[in-house]
């Protein structure tokens, strides 16, 4: 899978929302890295 760099959001929240209506239609992976754990999950944009 080729892909690059969007973004970069630094959270200092338990919950949060991510603003992805500028971002154009496509899969897109998510890689949320908490007290050195890190989970990363897919998105499609229709």
């Amino acid at each position: 899978m080729a892909g690059r760099f969007i973004t970069s959001q630094e959270i200092n929240s338990t919950r949060t929302q991510i603003d992805l209506s500028h971002w154009s239609s496509g899969m897109y992976l998510i890689k949320v890295t908490i007290d050195h754990q890190t989970i990363v999950k897919q998105i499609i944009k229709e």
